[in-house]
């Protein structure tokens, strides 16, 4: 255990109490025409990433598309309106 500065603080990549993660936060904050790339590695859930976006869809009113890339590498999230 270290004390840490204020910047150091700030830099920190941290979430608040609650069920929302980072992929959601990250859906969540696409702007129209935007478009994420979820790596097969970043995702360690047992579901489909469809199911956090269509989460987000339910909640925020915005129209989301996911596709998976053909190669394997992971999923789309394209942010629509």
């Amino acid at each position: 255990m270290k004390k840490i500065t204020e910047e150091e603080y700030a830099a920190l990549p941290l979430i608040g109490r609650g069920r929302t993660g980072a992929f959601y936060r990250s859906v969540a904050a696409l702007k129209t025409g935007e478009i994420l790339l979820l790596e097969k590695a970043d995702h360690r859930k047992k579901y489909h990433p469809g199911r956090t976006v269509r989460n987000v869809e339910r909640r925020t009113g915005r129209e989301f598309e996911v596709l998976t890339v053909i190669t394997g590498e992971g999923w789309t999230v394209k942010r629509l309106k």
